[in-house]
């Protein structure tokens, strides 16, 4: 009986409880549950070992400011050994998107606050395009 107990329990804590599944487009994709429907607005994850590999979904990585304009020479959120990440439906405004990594959906754009308040899009250099809510 003890056996089986045992073997139970392995079967229990060996379910991956750090991932779920979500339909998109009729497929399910696995996301992480760690990095998934969160706010990491202004925030870093230069210190995370576990972002090689995954799917994120619905969250929010967005920076205030492009990385050309901080007084740094860049900027990362994501550590530059990540090869292949993909990110669903997530809010990437200002973050840097290497070559590789697949965005499906959310939003990606370059914009900054201006003197009048409002938020522009900017071109790849700095440059207004036009206003973000018009």
């Amino acid at each position: 009986m003890r056996y089986w107990l045992i073997l139970f329990l392995l079967t229990i804590v060996s379910f991956d409880c750090f991932a779920y599944k979500i339909q998109y487009n009729s497929e399910f994709i696995e996301v992480s549950d760690k990095y998934s429907s969160k706010d990491f607005t202004n925030r870093t994850l230069l210190d995370a070992k576990d972002l090689e590999g995954i799917t994120i979904f619905g969250s929010c990585f967005s920076k205030e400011l492009p990385s050309s304009y901080t007084n740094q020479s860049y900027v990362s959120v994501f550590p530059d050994n990540v090869i292949k990440i993909t990110f669903v439906n997530c809010n990437l405004d200002n973050v840097f998107i290497k070559a590789g990594w697949v965005v499906i959906g959310g939003t990606h754009r370059k914009f900054r606050v201006q003197s009048d308040g409002k938020d522009w899009v900017l071109d790849i250099d700095g440059t207004k395009q036009g206003k973000v809510n018009p």
